[in-house]
């Protein structure tokens, strides 16, 4: 069983009109990590991981009236809604959408569970790869001899 990290556990809370808002370590995620996770950057995103919505205070590529929308719910809820300088970076961790530089920090969470079973990982991969091969060596048999079967004689 893997060591458990006290840093990475879920810290505290948020609470913002009876909703809370997680905060799962204060610990900021490495750069490296959040270039790998990264795939993509959009004026407005949702973490997944804690319910908070990030958006682009500049306003670039929003609808008419929609930057407003989002600065009165920050008024109104200002755990909730995250202004960034441009456009918002995220991607996908654990199946559900993760921003970069969002408070609850679960690209950390991400980051120490990688490293902290990393040759569990490492042999899973290993072993996979291998049978992925030996199948796909077993397919190539397959069409060579069926490749030969269909030459003229």
């Amino acid at each position: 069983m893997s060591e458990v990290n006290s840093k990475t556990q879920p810290q505290n809370t948020m609470s913002t009109q009876n909703k809370e808002y997680r905060i799962f370590t204060k610990e900021e995620p490495s750069k490296l990590i959040e270039d790998i996770v990264i795939s993509g950057a959009s004026p407005v995103i949702d973490c997944e991981h804690c319910g908070r919505t990030h958006y682009d205070s500049t306003g670039e590529h929003m609808d008419e009236g929609e930057l407003e929308g989002y600065e009165k719910g920050r008024a109104e809820n200002p755990h909730k809604y995250i202004p960034r300088d441009g456009q918002v970076h995220h991607g996908y961790v654990m199946g559900k959408e993760a921003v970069y530089g969002c408070p609850c920090n679960i690209l950390r969470i991400f980051e120490d569970l990688v490293w902290q079973n990393r040759r569990i990982a490492l042999e899973y991969i290993q072993k996979r790869a291998i049978d992925k091969l030996k199948s796909a060596e077993e397919d190539l048999e397959l069409v060579n001899q069926a490749d030969e079967a269909l030459k003229p004689s």
